[in-house]
């Protein structure tokens, strides 16, 4: 099989946070001023969804319960006092910001189906009640329905608000929200191990402290995803200094007990790839759980690709934190 070789490289990340300090158009454009604390009298009456922004917000839910009600976005009279009255807001869902989304940031987020979540019975209108300053859109999201191989998300717009009088915010009506499952696996860890694909002089080095992601797959189950690569697949280690790997074909998955935490199988998910299967010398295929952290701590696994004893991979992973 071809190797593409991999130089190592340490990738720090740098977390941005983003803010409501964007210039907002209908500002610039004279439509409204800034609100301020106050009466409320002669103040702009502006509805915004305060996080809006550059950034989705992000839903990273458990496998259980099966259904699981989320508060999409939160809608706000951008005032200093409640409202004086019912505020009527339609939002109305636009797919645009996922694709405009999906081409600046090279990702591949889906629209989450109809029948993945359901709509409060007043559908996309909400009401800010009067005597306060904001309200909820909550979905109730059918867990059992996703498809746990896709990245899934929804873009929403203010449309209208009723009575008259208020002013939709330009930079604060757009938001995009994505949503996934992660199972108790699901994580960040350090990958240990060593190919025995002979000879030892090409493949005997170990990979020691590689970050590997483990992305739910299924309920209880994870696949090893390459994070130096970024994709699905596993390193090899071919130098004291290098890595390299069999390609997104080799691409592990671990069937686990949620139960008793052993692992029940390691099958291959990587398209045209060859039969992955546990290593059957090997009978202590499992994780170890850190109850007192309600974690993972350690996987301990062998496996192997063709049926073959001499390309079997050792491999320990210790658990960093959430990805």
């Amino acid at each position: 099989m071809k190797k593409i070789l991999l130089h190592t490289i340490l990738i720090l990340g740098v977390a941005t946070s983003f803010t409501s300090c964007l210039k907002d158009k209908g500002f610039e454009d004279g439509e409204y001023g800034i609100p301020e604390i106050g009466d409320g009298k002669n103040l702009p009456k502006v509805i915004e969804i305060p996080s809006a922004g550059s950034s989705p917000v992000t839903f990273a839910l458990n496998t259980l319960p099966a259904t699981e009600t989320i508060g999409a976005l939160e809608v706000n009279l951008a005032l200093g006092v409640p409202a004086t009255e019912d505020i009527q807001v339609t939002l109305v869902k636009n797919m645009t910001i996922v694709a405009d989304f999906n081409t600046a940031n090279g990702t591949s987020y889906v629209e989450l189906p109809a029948n993945c979540y359901t709509l409060p019975a007043s559908g996309l209108v909400i009401t800010i009640p009067k005597g306060k300053n904001r309200t909820t859109l909550n979905l109730n999201l059918i867990k059992s329905n996703f498809d746990f191989s896709l990245n899934y998300a929804l873009g929403y717009s203010i449309a209208s608000v009723s009575p008259a009088g208020y002013v939709i915010s330009q930079n604060y009506k757009n938001l995009m929200i994505t949503v996934g499952l992660k199972n108790k696996y699901d994580g960040a860890y350090l990958l240990t191990g060593v190919h025995n694909r002979p000879p030892a002089s090409s493949y005997g080095f170990p990979y020691i402290n590689v970050p590997m992601e483990m992305h739910t797959s299924g309920s209880s189950n994870i696949k090893f995803f390459f994070n130096a690569v970024n994709s699905y697949g596993h390193p090899i280690g071919v130098g004291a200094t290098t890595l390299s790997w069999y390609g997104a074909s080799v691409a592990p998955q671990l069937n686990i007990d949620p139960v008793t935490n052993s692992i029940t199988a390691v099958v291959g998910t990587g398209a045209g790839g060859p039969p992955i299967d546990a290593d059957p010398s090997v009978t202590t295929h499992r994780v170890t759980w850190n109850a007192g952290a309600n974690r993972p701590d350690k996987i301990y696994v062998s496996w192997r690709y063709n049926a073959n004893q001499d390309r079997r991979f050792f491999d320990t992973l210790t658990y960093v934190g959430p990805r």
